[in-house]
């Protein structure tokens, strides 16, 4: 019943209603011909207590995990890191985990807190989660 309520309280919003989780403001990264990289992902995160860490994950359409990287703090609520380069052909699915002090969890986009299974591009406002949540994606085109 909680998960329903946070979902429901979620749809359409950039970030969870959750008033402790930190904001996460992300772009998505446009499909790219560039398979050397690496993939520059930049973020706003927004949020009254300190920031633990900012983690950027991602992972190719076909593997089964996701890296994880620290993203770097430039200050005044902006951090980036790198997604490295990926073969021609690649689909990748990428999302932010932004974690407070009192260990509270941000994500963009927001159904990233269940899982990175889809792409948010591919989903409407009014479409239901998709099981296995959803990321950012792109490709590396040929």
């Amino acid at each position: 019943m909680r998960r329903l309520a946070s979902i429901l309280a979620c749809l359409g919003l950039l970030a969870c209603a959750d008033p402790n989780a930190p904001v996460v403001e992300a772009t998505a990264l446009g499909d790219t011909r560039d398979p050397l990289g690496p993939y520059a992902v930049a973020v706003v995160v927004r949020e009254n207590r300190e920031i633990a860490a900012v983690r950027l994950s991602f992972r190719s359409a076909e593997a089964a995990t996701a890296e994880v990287l620290l993203m770097e703090d430039r200050g005044d609520g902006r951090f980036t890191g790198e997604i490295p380069g990926y073969p021609a052909g690649a689909e990748l699915h990428w999302f932010v985990e932004a974690e407070d002090g009192d260990g509270n969890f941000g994500y963009a986009p927001w159904q990233a807190e269940y899982g990175d299974a889809s792409c948010v591009d591919a989903l409407g406002p009014e479409d239901p989660l998709p099981e296995g949540g959803a990321a950012y994606c792109f490709s590396v085109l040929p």
